[in-house]
């Protein structure tokens, strides 16, 4: 539990770009579960059983940013306070975000310079991830327009805006 309030208790401006500042992976009890029936079992896909294990719980501040990326899972987004702003694309869009394979790496909050570093999985694993800024400067937006045809020529993404006390489903 305390890995969970240190980033809450970080100073506001050390708050990782492009990052929520903690993501927990709950497994919940199953002993008190009843057994599931061997008949049952061809009828649960992976999918079923990781959602029943597996729950990812997002705690940001008004600071933390989550950069272009793609679920492949459905999503509550509960906002407690303040609010959160988000730009959506239907899944036929995916072409258009620019998908490439990048090494799997985690961000570290240094105490001593009060930063955080990008740091490389140690075992090199690759994950699919979009470089794409839906918000370039006037300064890199020629540049980011070149590079991302697909998505600065077609349609605009729908902006969405969720405040406290909402819930976007996903």
């Amino acid at each position: 539990m305390l890995s969970l309030l240190i980033p809450l208790l970080l100073p506001p401006s050390a708050s990782p770009p492009l990052t929520c500042s903690t993501c927990l992976s709950l497994m919940p009890s199953t002993s008190s579960l009843p057994p599931t029936p061997p008949s049952l079992w061809p009828m649960l896909s992976s999918k079923m059983i990781a959602f029943v294990l597996t729950v990812n719980l997002w705690i940001g501040t008004q600071h933390s940013q989550t950069s272009f990326h793609k679920d492949h899972y459905e999503n509550l987004y509960v906002v407690v306070t303040g609010e959160k702003h988000f730009l959506l694309l239907p899944p036929t869009d995916v072409d258009r975000l620019y998908i490439r394979d990048y090494p799997a790496a985690t961000y570290t909050y240094s105490s001593d310079t009060g930063e955080f570093d990008l740091e490389l999985e140690k075992q090199t694993r690759y994950v699919p991830w979009f470089i794409l800024d839906p918000y370039p400067s006037l300064e890199t937006m020629h540049d980011e327009m070149s590079k991302f045809p697909l998505y600065f020529n077609g349609p605009r993404p729908f902006e969405c805006t969720v405040k406290a006390g909402e819930v976007l489903y996903l």
